[in-house]
């Protein structure tokens, strides 16, 4: 897989496990902090990211807001939003202006970076 997949994740935990199961399938995978420090890192090299995976929040920063403001930056970036019903009602909105995949609540990591990988991402939905 070409190009770099950003991760928009606040919990340094999850970000590390989700960076090194990415590295291990062979991504290029830069972790950042949250929304505001993504966004700022995309802004200064737009054209390295491909994919933008968001652990979205349940509460607080709008993530189709946030999606949008990526995607304004880099067009033809591709998002994978992780989270809950909220996360499938803003995939749907994005899905119109965006390749947009909606990974339900525990996703797989494995499953996750194989998703990534592969060239066809047309599944709507990764997970169970």
């Amino acid at each position: 897989m070409g190009g770099l997949v950003l991760i928009a994740i606040d919990e340094p935990s999850i970000a590390r496990m989700l960076t090194r199961v990415f590295k291990k399938t062979g991504m290029n995978v830069l972790w950042m902090g949250g929304f505001a420090q993504s966004l700022d890192w995309l802004r200064s090299r737009p054209l390295e990211v491909t994919h933008l995976f968001v652990d979205c929040p349940s509460a607080g920063e709008d993530v189709v807001e946030f999606s949008l403001n990526a995607l304004s930056l880099r067009p033809g970036l591709k998002l994978l939003l992780a989270g809950g019903t909220e996360t499938a009602e803003a995939v749907e909105t994005l899905s119109e202006c965006a390749e947009a995949v909606y990974v339900p609540k525990p996703y797989l990591p494995t499953e996750l970076a194989w998703q990534l990988r592969s060239p066809h991402r047309s599944r709507p939905q990764i997970g169970r």
